[in-house]
């Protein structure tokens, strides 16, 4: 696109940001605090669009002409595509990209077609790739080959991750419409993120049935550090083509099968520690079907006339005594009524095979408004002791944004939930309205529902005198809060109106330096933590928003140097927004992928807070990559280095306003504790409130 042309670009405040690599906060802030800022050209259905050269030359007369970025390739792509759509030639070329080495890459941009088959047959034997995979479709469409030969030079920008415009493109092509055959097999990246969320540690093999485009597979396999032995089936062989190419361009262990694995009684011989599906929904079951016939002999003798239930029976039987498995699946197969549905749901229940179930949000699917239900289930053939179910009401919960579109993380509070039901179940406290836990017996009942919206709102016993004092107890504690917050020292040498005279410098130059020390978090596996220990273990779930470090179990023992210090930064580098913590009391063991940043006590410039304070900002927010999962290469991550003096008096009130941070968290808990109390008491529709 010409430098006239794309001036003339009509833009969102949100692709202003895009552009200019800010976060949309900052547009905000641009247009509330400058004057001059341009005016809306016009006001679209979603909100005001800029007109792109007035933008970028009011960058250019405020001196933020550094700020102007050449169009990242998210953009570029999204440009150069919008008319045409992806298709499977873009597709192999973007995965031949990401295989290839850097001295091999300026070749891709040669115009000669034949150059690109030959580079890609070679690659396919070098890799000992199926022949084919990525060759056979680079001469398809010509049209399509020239475009995505334009993008190649584009996409080549340092720090870009081998499989991101891979998966970039990937995602494009579900938001960007297509046929609905197309739309079905892609995961909208909340779902997608979901699963890697639930992944457990020290998985070494991983089934998905219904695998459509691989995203599930990779997002797990990433999760998992590429350790695991990816499998997936599909009934399309040119969906098993794409899903495999996005294993070779993520650099995944794996194969993509072409079969129906509901019905091809061959794909069920091995058994998976994982399994992750979202299968087709309400596809017609024939009675005279192997599976039909199957089903009805093993739960009961009438056959389901739908495929929901024999989805999740299939992937149960994938399962290791020990595995676990996520489908995502219609509510249909919860509450249909006819007596082969309800055999199978009952002996289910029976065998304690049915974990949870989370009520997920409606959006989630690009060709449908379908609702749609998470189910967990065990691979545990103990029919014993059955237990209890995990109930979570999700339904509330937004997947998109009308600035950011989709939310990646928008269902981890799903996970987090889930996990932290099953690392202590005996001790867990569901959140009201949220998530319930349910007996397999009451299930089991007659007219009992597995939705999970009936059993969030049954009836409690609630104590007035217990709700009064959650009150009493929050109002004491704000004003606790508001008493620190009046007292913290904003009236020391430092006004913050003399000028800040700070040099950037990257976290690897300051570690050359000894000014800091840079280390990795260790793999330590969900089954090594326990409820009591003499070590707590920090994870990502420790870093909550309100910046307060919350252990998720402990460690019988571990060496010193695993071992945090008093003032170590704990850094979470990846997901929708960078954390950093200071560690005030150390030793936590740090585990995978929180990155422990020690400052060297005697280099004053390096202040705990004040570094902590730097890399939560949206400042380092614009310097990480990846379209699903946001990351930041941490040694390249560039901060502000200010003077000992102004380095030492900035830390001082960030301390402080960290003190009030932590009072404000233990105010919100009990008002929490109030609000539960208070919903419980409605919900029982008994007690007086005295009010």
């Amino acid at each position: 696109m010409s430098r006239t042309s794309q001036d003339a670009d009509l833009v969102s405040p949100s692709q202003i940001a895009l552009r200019v690599g800010v976060d949309l906060s900052t547009v905000g802030n641009w247009r509330r605090r400058h004057p001059g800022f341009p005016a809306p050209a016009e006001r679209g259905p979603r909100g005001d669009l800029f007109t792109w050269g007035a933008v970028r030359q009011w960058l250019i007369s405020t001196g933020r002409a550094d700020s102007i970025k050449k169009p990242s390739w998210r953009v570029a792509l999204a440009d150069q595509l919008r008319s045409t759509g992806i298709t499977d030639t873009v597709l192999s070329l973007l995965c031949l990209w990401s295989i290839c080495s850097k001295r091999e890459r300026p070749k891709l941009a040669f115009a000669d077609g034949s150059s690109l088959i030959e580079i890609a047959t070679k690659k396919e034997v070098a890799l000992k790739l199926r022949p084919g995979l990525i060759s056979a479709a680079l001469d398809v469409n010509r049209e399509a080959l020239e475009l995505a030969r334009a993008l190649v030079p584009t996409i080549a920008e340092p720090g870009i991750a081998d499989a991101e415009p891979f998966r970039f493109a990937l995602d494009l092509r579900r938001t960007t419409g297509g046929r609905k055959s197309e739309l079905e097999h892609t995961s909208h990246p909340a779902l997608t993120t979901l699963m890697a969320a639930l992944t457990p540690a020290n998985v070494e093999s991983v089934l998905d049935p219904a695998c459509g485009y691989g995203q599930y597979l990779a997002a797990v396999g990433d999760t998992l550090n590429g350790d695991a032995v990816l499998r997936g089936y599909d009934i399309s062989q040119d969906v098993c083509d794409t899903a495999e190419q996005l294993l070779v361009a993520s650099h995944l262990k794996g194969t993509v099968e072409h079969r129906d694995s509901l019905h091809d009684s061959s794909a069920n011989t091995d058994m998976f520690d994982l399994v992750v599906c979202s299968p087709p929904i309400g596809q017609r079951l024939d009675p005279d079907s192997r599976i039909a016939t199957s089903l009805a002999f093993e739960f009961g003798g009438a056959r389901p006339r739908v495929a929901d239930l024999a989805w999740i029976v299939a992937c149960l039987n994938g399962l290791t005594p020990t595995g676990d498995a996520f489908i995502v699946t219609s509510p249909n197969a919860l509450t249909r009524n006819d007596r082969g549905s309800q055999e199978i749901r009952f002996e289910l229940l029976r065998r304690g095979s049915i974990r949870a179930i989370a009520q997920l949000p409606e959006g989630l699917l690009s060709h449908s408004s379908l609702p749609l239900v998470l189910v967990a289930l065990s691979g545990s053939r103990n029919a014993s002791q059955p237990g209890e179910v995990l109930m979570i009401d999700g339904s509330d919960i937004a997947v998109t944004s009308s600035t950011h579109g989709d939310r990646h993380d928008a269902l981890v509070p799903i996970a987090e939930e889930y996990l932290r039901w099953r690392k202590k179940p005996t001790a867990f406290s569901p959140q009201a309205g949220f998530s319930t836990v349910v007996p397999v017996m009451e299930l089991l009942k007659p007219d009992s529902s597995l939705t999970p919206q009936p059993w969030l709102y049954a009836a409690n016993t609630a104590d007035l005198d217990s709700i009064k004092d959650h009150v009493e107890a929050t109002l004491t504690a704000t004003q606790v809060v508001l008493n620190k917050l009046r007292n913290v020292p904003f009236d020391s040498d430092f006004d913050g109106t003399e000028d800040l005279e700070s040099a950037f410098v990257t976290l690897a130059t300051l570690a050359d330096s000894e000014a800091i020390e840079i280390t990795r978090g260790e793999k330590i596996g969900i089954d090594s933590l326990q409820e009591e220990g003499p070590v707590p273990v920090l994870t990502a779930a420790s870093l909550p928003k309100n910046g307060i470090l919350a252990p998720v179990g402990f460690l019988a023992s571990a060496r010193d140097d695993q071992l945090t210090r008093p003032g170590d930064v704990i850094l979470l580098p990846i997901g929708p927004s960078l954390r950093a913590v200071v560690d005030r009391r150390g030793g936590h063991a740090a585990a995978h992928p929180l990155v422990v940043i020690t400052p060297n006590p005697r280099n004053p410039s390096v202040e705990p807070y004040l570094l902590a304070a730097i890399l939560s900002s949206e400042f380092v927010q614009a310097q990480t990559t990846g379209a699903t999962t946001r990351r930041v290469d941490v040694p390249r991550i560039s901060v502000p280095l200010l003077p000992a003096h102004q380095a030492q008096v900035l830390s001082a009130k960030l301390e402080e306003l960290a003190e009030v941070r932590r009072l404000a968290a233990v105010t919100a808990r009990q008002a929490t504790l109030a609000e539960n109390a208070l919903t419980a008491l409605v919900a029982a529709q008994r007690g007086d409130l005295g009010l």
